[in-house]
């Protein structure tokens, strides 16, 4: 009795044509994997590329508002706010030389560099952020909506409404005039008002 053969023709090809598709599935996964990290990496690229136009067009802006801080200053110098013209010339060249620094930044070093700068000049870092906060409340107050007007009711009893105020007038003008206005809430000595409701001309108090 003869031993019975464990292979045959059959069997051979569809193990090698198994082997061939297992082969060019293989090839097909390592070029799509190839494609996706080429596409991954134009992608972040790109949103560095975007991202750094961004900081640049931020520290552009940070230049333009150092530089009306230092003109509100000039003029705070020219009434004979010394203290105050100080504080804010000072908070003018911090800004300005911030903006210098972020331009050159990658986007992923701006947070790092804001740090250091901060530590390296706590005075004017904290002078401008005192402005910065300054102006965004004036922009917040400036871009509040009129309130609505009252409805005509007649020979009504409206003694309640003698309580309210009017509601504010927006006022519209040039980013120096809003700085300097921002300006009387600091006090002589370079700090803010604790009373946000009494401004009065810093040379007074």
């Amino acid at each position: 009795m003869t031993d019975v053969e464990t292979g045959t023709p059959g069997q051979d090809g569809l193990t090698r044509r198994t082997e061939k598709a297992k082969e060019i599935v293989g090839q097909a996964g390592h070029a799509l994997k190839a494609e996706a990290q080429s596409f991954a990496s134009a992608a972040q690229d790109r949103v560095r590329a975007e991202a750094q136009k961004g900081a640049q067009v931020g520290a552009r802006t940070l230049g333009d508002f150092a530089n009306a801080v230092r003109r509100a200053g000039d003029e705070l110098s020219q009434s004979d706010q010394s203290p105050a013209s100080h504080l804010v010339r000072q908070a003018a060249d911090g800004l300005e030389s911030l903006s210098r620094n972020l331009a050159d930044k990658e986007p992923g070093d701006l947070l790092n560099s804001v740090r250091d700068f901060g530590r390296r000049n706590p005075a004017a870092f904290i002078g401008g952020a005192v402005l910065v906060g300054l102006a965004l409340g004036r922009f917040a107050r400036a871009s509040e909506a009129p309130a609505a007007p009252a409805p005509d009711l007649g020979d009504e009893d409206l003694s309640f409404t003698e309580s309210y105020e009017a509601a504010p007038v927006l006022r519209t003008g040039t980013l120096d005039a809003a700085i300097a206005e921002d300006l009387g809430d600091l006090q002589s000595d370079g700090t803010v008002s604790s009373d946000p409701t009494v401004s009065p001309p810093i040379g007074d108090r």
